[in-house]
């Protein structure tokens, strides 16, 4: 057993009873400043889409909180009208979430949301095959998520 002597007790004591004291009502501070900061993470997807053709992107959210999609390209035509919306993913296919996203997005549509933790997919379609035939687009999504 160890002891310790009288005087290291008696100061132990003292800084017990004074921190004690010096919380009292005032708001509790961390004295580490070890407040999250939570990473928000990019994940960009390529692809080609010919008419009425579709791709899906998975991505894990692993925190709840905001989710931003960004059609960052989109090319040989920049103003071509794709379809783009965020899905809930369960491994094989892509159910996108209603009233997400936009059939009318062109290079640089961008939209976000809330999240909880789980799975979901970047969908990019023609679903109303409006791009021309014998014509492949290139695209390029960004996936901010946290």
């Amino acid at each position: 057993m160890f002891l310790l002597p009288a005087r290291r007790l008696a100061l132990v004591m003292l800084v017990v009873a004074a921190a004690a004291a010096g919380s009292g009502c005032d708001e509790v501070k961390d004295p580490f400043n070890l407040t999250a900061t939570p990473i928000t993470y990019t994940e960009n997807f390529n692809g080609t889409l010919t008419t009425g053709a579709s791709a899906n992107h998975p991505f894990t959210v692993l925190i709840s909180g905001t989710v931003t999609l960004t059609l960052t390209s989109v090319a040989p035509d920049s103003a071509q009208k794709l379809g783009f919306d965020i899905g809930t993913w369960d491994g094989t296919t892509c159910n996108p979430i209603f009233g997400t996203g936009s059939k009318d997005a062109t290079q640089g549509y961008t939209f976000s949301g809330s999240a909880v933790v789980a799975n979901f997919c970047a969908r990019i379609h023609d679903g109303l095959n409006r791009i021309p035939a014998e014509t492949t687009v290139s695209y390029t999504v960004k996936v901010d998520h946290p």
